[in-house]
C-alpha cells in the first residue's frame, strides 16, 4: 500500500483557507515547526500552495490543510517525490483507449478559453434541483452567466453543454483547469442508480482522457476557493462531509 508522508523543512504556518494569514482567525491557521512529519490521505497542488488531507489524527479538529509548497518535502513509500504536478498532466488530450459513455449534445453560450491550461480535475456538482427541463434551460440562457462541461440526468442520460477544450463557467476561481459535472437531484437525494453508474463511467473516462488522479476528483464545496461558503453538492454521495464524497470515489473510481 502506497504511503504519502508530508515534511515541514522550515517553520511555516497550516492554512484552512488560502487567504491572507491575516485574515485568517486563530482557529483557521496552525504554526508548525520545521522537522515535523504527517503521514496524508492525499493532495493537491493549488497554485503556490499544496491541499492535503491528514491519514489519521486531525489537527484542531481539521483534516484538511493548505500548505505553501516552497516550505514542505512530499515522500512516497520514503521516496522524496521531484515534482508535486501529476507526472502526465499534459495538454487536452490523450491516446488512452477507454470506453466513452454515450453523450448527448446541448450547446451553451456560456464558456470562455482556457488560454492553455491543461485539464488538470474535476469538480462534482448537484444542480439543486430534479427538473432536468430547468437546468438545460438555465445552462443555455446567455444572462444566466454559469455553464458545466456535462449534465447527468436522473434516468442515466449524460449531456454535455462545453467543450472539454473551453472553460465553463461552474466554480468562480476553478474553472480555468477542471471539468465541471452537475447531477441532476434535489438537495437531499442521492445518486439514482442509473445516473450513479453514467457519472461513474463518464468519470472513469475522462480519468483516462485527460490522467486525472483520483485525488483531484473534488465537490464545488470543498474546493480551495469555495470552503464552507456554499452547500453542494449536498448529499448525492452521503452526508455533506468531504469523507463521504472521498469515500464514494475510492470505492467507485481508484
Amino acid at each position: 500500500m502506497t504511503t504519502f508522508t508530508l515534511k515541514i523543512l522550515r517553520d511555516t504556518v497550516l492554512q484552512q483557507k488560502l487567504l491572507p494569514l491575516e485574515e485568517l482567525a486563530d482557529r483557521e491557521k496552525q504554526p508548525v515547526p520545521a522537522g515535523t512529519e504527517f503521514l496524508i490521505h492525499s493532495y493537491l497542488p493549488v497554485v503556490d500552495h499544496l491541499r492535503f488531507t491528514l491519514e489519521h489524527q486531525a489537527i484542531a479538529g481539521c483534516s484538511i490543510w493548505y500548505v505553501n509548497a516552497d516550505d514542505i518535502q512530499l515522500l512516497k513509500d520514503g521516496n522524496i517525490v521531484q515534482t508535486l504536478e501529476h507526472p502526465t498532466q499534459r495538454g487536452h488530450g490523450t491516446s488512452e483507449l477507454c470506453r466513452r459513455p454515450p453523450i448527448i449534445w446541448e450547446a451553451s453560450p456560456n464558456f470562455s478559453s482556457r488560454n492553455g491550461t491543461p485539464i488538470r480535475r474535476i469538480i462534482l456538482h448537484c444542480t439543486a434541483t430534479n427538473s432536468l427541463t430547468t437546468v438545460l434551460n438555465w445552462f443555455r440562457h446567455p444572462e444566466s452567466q454559469v455553464s458545466t462541461h456535462y449534465v447527468v440526468a436522473r434516468d442515466g442520460k449524460i449531456y454535455q453543454m462545453v467543450r472539454d477544450s473551453e472553460k465553463a463557467w461552474h466554480a468562480y476561481g476553478e474553472n480555468a483547469d477542471s471539468i465541471g459535472i452537475e447531477h441532476v437531484a434535489d438537495v437531499q437525494e442521492h445518486l439514482s442508480p442509473p445516473q450513479e453508474r453514467s457519472t461513474i463511467a463518464l468519470i472513469r473516462w475522462l480519468m483516462a482522457e485527460y490522467r486525472i488522479p483520483a485525488y483531484a476528483i473534488t465537490g464545488h464545496r470543498f474546493s480551495p476557493s469555495h470552503p464552507g461558503d456554499i452547500t453542494c453538492p449536498h448529499h448525492l454521495f452521503g452526508d455533506e462531509t468531504e469523507e463521504a464524497l472521498r469515500r464514494w470515489i475510492t470505492r467507485n473510481l481508484t
